[in-house]
């Protein structure tokens, strides 16, 4: 009963209100005159023209170039240690000092063998150079008995053409005791068959020739057995002297290894050993040094990322491409004092990035690892730390950045309100590239009335106030590029959108230009894109 009691007295309040209006208008009454709304303000902005960027944010690990385990080459104990821990050194600079006294020793005895070996040599040089001689001085003797010989045994058996050959042969035959013994046999046989006229020398003298080559050819050979013992004497002072050397060779680099160094420049760790302990080349490590500079940075990207900032492998070394190290945690103070923290990749005499490439996709995770090479001078990094890599790659062209407020959606795509001739206001449609924090990059279309361009004025706050049917009043507010006057720039342009008449502009700005200052956007926009995993 109570609900439909309420109900009864609704519809009764609502008849009677029906009533007074529909009384009121047949009474001729006019209704008051409704105030005029102002026009709506709306800020705009100038198109400025730059070249986009796109940046990509990872997590990159330091990792040192080169790390050397520093160890024992000789064993000893150690006697002194140059090295303070957690310094810097240099490569060649003394760290540790082992005990060198049987080193030396031993140095001492290599350099005796070696001056041993070389006055060896020297002699059997000299044997040599004699025994060379000697044989030299027989062969010249055995061919003077040659030819003796044929002379006397010519006179001694006459003009017999039986001996012409052999006496030929005797005559061009090598010098060696088979050859000539071998002919004196048969020259012999031969005179032994043949009548021996009445010679012109005694048989004595055809015989003591004969002798006399014989003695000649056992002479040279016994030379040339002495020649080639010096020979092999003069070999065996060579090879001696090449064991010699290599034994000191040995030597030196044992003394030399008692004083241990540094490979290579960087910073030491701590050290392993003591003084006076005994170490040997078994000990393991005595120290470690790390390369402080330059060092490498180590971070991953996707696939994906690869290919849209590289490409390929060939373009790790673009110039568009520009790849820096931030080291975090370290931005108390704001974008100002960010900016102090970045740190430019190496590059190499030609301007490229010194970055490459591992061999390999993670299949896992399925990215890529890069390694960047950084100076490290002042030591602001150290190996195992964390960092931020900030991979930047720049346009080709420019294009046209409006503010990201200025962006709208429909239905039918995204547009931006554009102020254009005659003060009208306009609908844009626009095709999206690049985003920063603040601006949006807009890329050409092949309809060029569809996009917006550099000098055009936008519309980039109080677009929700505007409605598009005709005759809608704006005020528009011009916000002034840095850099530029209020005489440069048209302030409270006044239009209507949706192509209807202009309104006359109104006669005060909303806003004096002194107060009303924008920032400039920057040079080259930004797209950032920081990989979630550095939380």
């Amino acid at each position: 009963m109570v609900r439909k009691s309420l109900f009864t007295l609704a519809c009764a309040v609502l008849v009677m209100q029906f009533l007074f209006l529909t009384g009121c208008k047949d009474s001729g009454e006019a209704a008051p005159e409704q105030p005029q709304a102002p026009p709506t303000l709306v800020t705009a902005e100038r198109v400025e023209a730059s070249i986009p960027e796109t940046v990509k944010k990872y997590v990159g690990t330091f990792e040192a170039i080169e790390t050397v385990d520093v160890v024992a080459r000789v064993a000893g104990k150690i006697t002194e240690m140059n090295v303070e821990e957690g310094k810097n050194v240099q490569a060649g600079e003394q760290l540790f000092k082992i005990e060198d006294t049987v080193y030396k020793a031993n140095l001492a005895s290599a350099v005796a063998s070696v001056a041993t070996s070389e006055a060896n040599i020297k002699t059997s040089e000299a044997n040599l150079k004699s025994a060379t001689a000697t044989v030299e001085d027989l062969e010249a003797k055995l061919r003077y008995a040659i030819n003796n010989y044929l002379r006397n045994a010519r006179l001694y058996c006459g003009d017999s053409e039986a001996l012409n050959v052999p006496f030929e042969q005797l005559a061009k035959a090598e010098l060696n005791s088979d050859t000539i013994l071998g002919s004196l046999k048969t020259i012999n046989e031969i005179v032994m068959k043949i009548e021996v006229p009445k010679a012109a020398v005694s048989k004595d003298a055809y015989e003591n020739a004969e002798t006399t080559v014989k003695s000649a050819v056992a002479a040279l050979e016994s030379a040339r057995a002495a020649l080639q013992a010096a020979e092999g004497t003069l070999g065996s002072a060579r090879a001696s002297l090449d064991v010699a050397k290599a034994k000191l060779e040995l030597a030196e680099f044992d003394n030399k290894y008692t004083v241990v160094t540094s490979d290579i420049s960087g910073r030491v760790g701590r050290t392993n050993t003591t003084l006076g302990n005994y170490v040997t080349p078994a000990s393991g490590a005595l120290i470690t040094v790390t390369q402080m500079s330059p060092v490498y940075v180590r971070f991953s990207m996707s696939e994906q990322d690869f290919a849209e900032i590289f490409g390929n492998v060939q373009n790790l070394q673009d110039s568009r491409i520009k790849v820096e190290v931030q080291l975090l945690n370290r931005n108390p103070n704001g974008v100002n004092e960010e900016e102090k923290t970045k740190f430019a990749v190496k590059t190499d005499e030609n301007g490229k990035n010194m970055i490459f490439l591992d061999n390999s996709v993670h299949t896992n995770m399925g990215a890529v690892y890069l390694w960047a090479t950084v100076d490290n001078e002042h030591e602001n990094f150290n190996p195992g730390g964390l960092c931020r890599v900030i991979v930047t790659k720049f346009g080709a062209e420019k294009c046209a950045f409006v503010r990201n407020t200025a962006i709208q959606h429909d239905p039918q795509g995204t547009f931006v309100y554009v102020v254009g001739n005659g003060n009208l206001v306009e609908m844009r449609r626009v095709k999206l590239g690049p985003a920063t924090e603040q601006y949006q990059a807009i890329m050409p279309n092949d309809d060029l009335t569809q996009t917006v361009r550099e000098g055009e004025v936008v519309v980039t706050t109080g677009t929700h106030k505007i409605i598009m049917r005709p005759g809608v009043q704006l005020k528009v507010d011009l916000a002034l590029p840095s850099g530029m006057t209020a005489e440069q720039a048209p302030l409270n342009v006044t239009g209507v959108v949706g192509g209807a008449p202009a309104v006359k502009p109104a006669e005060k700005p909303a806003v004096k230009p002194a107060e009303k200052q924008t920032e400039k956007p920057a040079e080259s926009k930004l797209v950032s894109n920081e990989q979630p995993s550095e939380k």
